[in-house]
């Protein structure tokens, strides 16, 4: 048994005390769009505030919507997402983002160069 448990001390769950999770979906596909932002609104923690159908509309986007989490393809005209993240991110530091890519070594391949290089350790 745990030292709080065997106090009688009770963990609540923690839960988000403000607005919903502000979201932004980015993928050339109207219809992946639609359905991102269908089952993502099914959760009454998240919003969709705006899509785009590539990135350079998306990073116009950040100027008009108070996006906190940004859900980017990464194939895409125009703009594609590997380089829109980092105009997204200098656009509004902070702003977190999940990419999103069909599921193919290529796709794979092409979302981890997306990652922030590792810390180095010394």
């Amino acid at each position: 048994m745990r030292n709080a448990e065997a106090s009688g001390a009770v963990r609540t769950p923690v839960t988000r005390a403000r607005q919903p999770y502000r979201l932004m979906v980015v993928d050339d596909s109207a219809v992946i769009r639609g359905l991102l932002t269908r089952s993502l609104e099914a959760d009454p923690e998240v919003e969709v505030l705006a899509s785009a159908s590539n990135g350079e509309m998306a990073v116009n986007a950040l100027g008009r919507y108070d996006i906190e989490i940004v859900i980017l393809d990464i194939e895409m005209p125009v703009m594609d997402g590997l380089t829109a993240l980092p105009k997204l991110l200098a656009a509004k530091p902070g702003i977190k983002v999940i990419i999103a890519s069909t599921l193919t070594r290529r796709g794979a391949d092409i979302s981890m160069r997306a990652l922030p290089p590792a810390p180095t350790t010394t």
